[in-house]
């Protein structure tokens, strides 16, 4: 009777077993194509952003080099105008790696190490897939627009170069010499609303695919959590079973748990990846406006919990149009870089943010430093700058100006009103004569110390 008794629930876990793994091939069948399906999108979300990323950077570089062409009338401008047009274009090898460095580079007599892969427009780089995206428009039109502006860009060179056709006569005002005219056509307001166009159709493009991306994410985690669910119930089956079946169990749980996690890390992979792109300044390595945004409202809420202070501080680099105008924008971008380097090695405390603000402007959060702890290491900051004596060919001094306020946050306090107080002194640092810090006091917005 045992032994028969022993037979039969032998048998019971034997099929038991048998549909556990079917109904384990079948679901682990699903588990792996949603997997799959989420990498793929991932990666070509990435694909998506790095192309839409360089098409930013190279309509950046045109404009800088026919501008500094205009100004300096340097003729290696002149050659790498065309040779960034002819990369973008497909008419010259496209080099490897051939990132936002590599045009600083060439401009400080530093040869990349190029790899030259053969001969692909920006059109070519584009994933085969996107054109089934239903913002791809966006891109495409930004793309358009951007071609239409170096129609602009190669006037102004040829008036530089005397070479104007009896076309190019025709937008040429009265009594304007060649160099005049080619500023002017770089610097006036269509070009400017051109070029702004361009830039907000690539950043409605990418905060579209973000966005995308995001809720991929979360549908993704839905569907694994699923997927958990229905194997812990699988594993529950089992265990009830007899113990063989419980002791195979536990070794296909261990199994299932590692292939989880392999795919959780690598989801977390792409998903880090995404963020670090749409969340960190290009020019500068900084983080960007939209990762600022996130940072205040974390730390303005901690420490209104916590009743704790948070120093606000916007940074302004002196006279910055005037540097671009003497130096070009070329070198603008580099003052900003080691500007924006020089702030985040200052700022040591694992608490201390720095951010681009806009423009030439940074803004730089010190939770837990009161007003005259803040004011004090940001004028010690300010002096080190100026100790510095950064300078470049033609240009004065780089200092900067700083503006701060501190509080402890309440729920009296609108947090976008003290943000514009932080402004205000930062006005009246400009105001005052520059290279200095003033602080405003939040609850009663006067001057309250003086640098």
């Amino acid at each position: 009777m045992n032994l028969q008794l022993s037979n039969t629930v032998r048998n019971i876990s034997a099929i038991a077993s048998l549909i556990f793994l079917i109904l384990f091939c079948i679901t682990g069948y699903f588990f792996f194509v949603s997997t799959k399906d989420f990498s793929d999108k991932m990666q070509h979300r990435i694909n998506i952003q790095s192309a839409a990323e360089d098409l930013r950077q190279s309509s950046e570089q045109l404009t800088q080099f026919a501008r500094s062409y205009a100004i300096t009338k340097e003729t290696k401008y002149k050659k790498y105008f065309f040779s960034a047009m002819g990369i973008r274009r497909g008419e010259i090898e496209r080099p490897s790696p051939y990132g936002s460095l590599y045009w600083y580079q060439k401009s400080l007599g530093i040869e990349p190490s190029d790899e030259y892969a053969q001969k692909q427009s920006w059109m070519e780089t584009l994933p085969k897939e996107i054109s089934a995206d239903s913002n791809f428009q966006r891109l495409l039109q930004s793309f358009k627009q951007s071609e239409q502006l170096i129609t602009t860009e190669e006037r102004a060179i040829r008036a530089i170069d005397n070479t104007l056709t009896k076309k190019d006569e025709l937008y040429r005002y009265v009594n304007e010499t060649n160099q005049e005219m080619a500023i002017r056509l770089l610097f006036n307001d269509d070009y400017y609303r051109a070029k702004v166009n361009i830039m907000m159709l690539i950043d409605n493009f990418q905060a579209q695919i973000t966005e995308k991306a995001d809720v991929d994410l979360v549908t993704s985690k839905r569907r694994t959590n699923d997927f958990v669910k229905i194997i812990m119930l699988f594993c529950l089956l089992m265990a009830s079973s007899s113990v063989i079946a419980f002791q195979q169990e536990m070794k296909i749980s261990k199994f299932i748990n590692k292939v989880m996690l392999n795919s959780i890390n690598e989801k977390n992979e792409h998903n880090q990846s995404l963020q670090k792109i749409a969340n960190t300044d290009s020019l500068t390595c900084l983080p960007n406006r939209r990762a600022l945004n996130i940072k205040l409202k974390h730390e303005w809420e901690r420490s209104t919990r916590a009743k704790r202070p948070l120093s606000i501080a916007l940074v302004d680099i002196d006279h910055f149009k005037k540097f671009n105008d003497i130096a070009g924008h070329l070198k603008g971008d580099e003052c900003l870089f080691e500007v924006a380097q020089f702030l985040a090695t200052k700022c040591r405390r694992p608490s201390d943010f720095v951010a681009r603000y806009g423009g030439e402007e940074f803004m730089i959060l010190l939770p837990e430093l009161n007003g005259e702890q803040a004011y004090q290491f940001l004028e010690t900051l300010r002096k080190a700058l100026e100790t510095k004596k950064l300078t470049y060919p033609g240009t004065n001094q780089v200092t900067i100006s700083i503006g701060i306020t501190s509080l402890i946050p309440n729920k009296l306090y609108d947090m976008q009103s003290v943000v514009k107080t932080v402004d205000t002194a930062l006005y009246l640092a400009k105001e005052n004569g520059r290279n200095r810090v003033e602080f405003l006091d939040s609850e009663r917005n006067i001057n309250v110390i003086n640098s």
